[in-house]
This record gives C-alpha cells, sequence and structure tokens, in this order.
C-alpha cells in the first residue's frame, strides 16, 4: 500500500515484528487505536517506539511511524471490512450508473423523510407527482410513452394520509373522475383535509384540466362536493 497504512492487519505486524509487543498486546493496541483508548494507547505506542530506537531506528523514524499508526486510527479497517465495503462501492456505483431509474427508486424507498430533501435534488426531474390510480406506499417505477421510465411517488409521502387512507384509496380504485372519487371513497377515512393534500400534492390531477392552479382545482372540488352533498 506504498507506505500508508490501511488495514488494521499492517499495524498489528508493525507493532509485532519490529515495535516487540507480543500477540495480546498486538490486539490490545489494535483495539485501543481504533477506539482512541487513552492510557493503554500511550503505553503501548511508547513501547513500540522504543523498541524500534533500540533497533536502530532514528528518534524522528520512530516518532512519526508511531504518529501515522494513531492517525490511522481514523480511518482503517481490518482488510476484509475494507474488502467489503469496497465491493459494496463497487455494486453500487455499477447499479446506480448502468440503472439509475430503478436504483434510485430503491434508495428513496428505504430513506428517511430528512434523506429525501437531500436526494431530491438528484430525482427531482426523474420524479412524478403520486397518482390516485397508482401510487403504493412506496416509490415505483412508471414507464410513460415511447418507453421513458419515471419514478412514481408513493402515497405515504403525502401529509396526512396515513396507512387507513392508503389502503381505503387502494380498496376502491381505479376512480374515472373526480366525481366517482367522491362518491365512492370513505369520507370518514378519506376527510376533507386528506382530500385538501391530495389536491395539492398533484395526485388527483389527472381529474382536473391541464395547468389549472391550485385554487382552481379546489374550486372545482368544492363544486362537486356541494354536488353530493344536495
Amino acid at each position: 500500500t506504498k507506505g500508508i497504512i490501511v488495514y488494521q492487519e499492517q499495524i498489528m505486524r508493525i507493532v509485532h515484528e519490529l515495535g516487540g509487543l507480543t500477540m495480546p498486546e498486538t490486539n490490545k493496541l489494535r483495539k485501543s487505536i481504533s477506539k482512541k483508548e487513552g492510557d493503554d494507547l500511550k503505553k503501548l505506542l511508547q513501547i513500540v517506539r522504543q523498541n524500534l530506537i533500540n533497533r536502530g531506528w532514528t528518534d524522528e523514524q520512530a516518532t512519526a511511524t508511531v504518529n501515522q499508526m494513531k492517525a490511522s486510527g481514523r480511518y482503517c479497517f481490518n482488510k476484509s471490512h475494507a474488502v467489503s465495503y469496497c465491493y459494496v462501492a463497487r455494486a453500487c456505483a455499477y447499479l446506480s450508473w448502468k440503472y439509475p431509474i430503478e436504483w434510485w427508486t430503491s434508495v428513496l424507498t428505504n430513506s428517511s423523510k430528512d434523506d429525501l430533501i437531500y436526494y431530491w435534488q438528484f430525482v427531482a426531474d426523474k420524479t412524478l407527482n403520486p397518482d390516485i390510480n397508482v401510487s403504493t406506499d412506496e416509490f415505483s417505477i412508471l414507464m410513460k410513452e415511447q418507453g421513458v421510465e419515471s419514478i412514481l411517488s408513493p402515497l405515504s409521502l403525502i401529509e396526512r394520509v396515513g396507512t387507513e387512507a392508503m389502503a381505503e384509496i387502494i380498496a376502491k380504485r381505479p376512480f374515472n373522475s373526480l366525481e366517482d372519487f367522491l362518491t365512492r371513497i370513505n369520507r370518514r377515512v378519506v376527510n376533507r383535509g386528506v382530500i385538501f393534500k391530495l389536491i395539492l400534492s398533484g395526485t388527483l390531477d389527472r381529474f382536473f384540466p391541464a395547468g389549472i392552479e391550485d385554487h382552481e382545482k379546489m374550486n372545482i372540488y368544492l363544486q362537486e362536493r356541494a354536488k353530493l352533498e344536495e
């Protein structure tokens, strides 16, 4: 590794073969470096430093080597752990490059809301609003015209749409119109507040003329609701 300590096993070999520590002491030093434990670490490194000087190393060489071992504790893994990380990193790089839609769909589905806010900058142009007739409780892949794939946002992403409301929507769909939706949905479960959020999130856009503003959608909804309550 070109003189750079990369693996914990390298530290163990240095302090055992050059620093004169026994194997139990070597393992204790490894643990102390990774956990940055003070007294044991100082004591063992001082022994190593002195043994290096006894072998003919200069004070400067011994100090530099000890300092390098201490610094390696900020990033050093055991070799099997490091190889596993490399394998996962390579697999992730390959999948994200070759299958970006599938990759991001999986990442978004398994992300917290805080992570979603961060990831949005990478997926905004690939992601569609939820759709009342298609969306589930997870991000999914939607095939659009000309074979273009997009990421479809889930119903669970919408504020106030809980598991009960999602179950009700999924059980009753497909809906043919806003009137059909309002007629067949259980409005005690999918209440006015939930419907407002569905409208504002674009989930009900298939029932409205393209390009109209949110307040116009709200007016249409209120008119349809008033008709049903007459």
